[in-house]
């Protein structure tokens, strides 16, 4: 999934369908098993926190 900066999204599913993972993971609340979480180019694992 890619979303682009300006953009204006919206996650909506039945229940199940995964909306909260995706918040989760993308908070850093949850950390991911395969792939990567990147923002501006940069691994959410190496931003500072502030």
């Amino acid at each position: 999934m890619e979303i682009k900066k300006g953009d204006v999204n919206a996650f909506v599913g039945p229940s199940g369908s995964g909306k909260s993972t995706i918040a989760r993971l993308i908070d850093s609340l949850w950390d991911v098993d395969e792939g990567s979480i990147t923002y501006g180019g940069v691994n959410i694992r190496e931003l500072p926190l502030d």
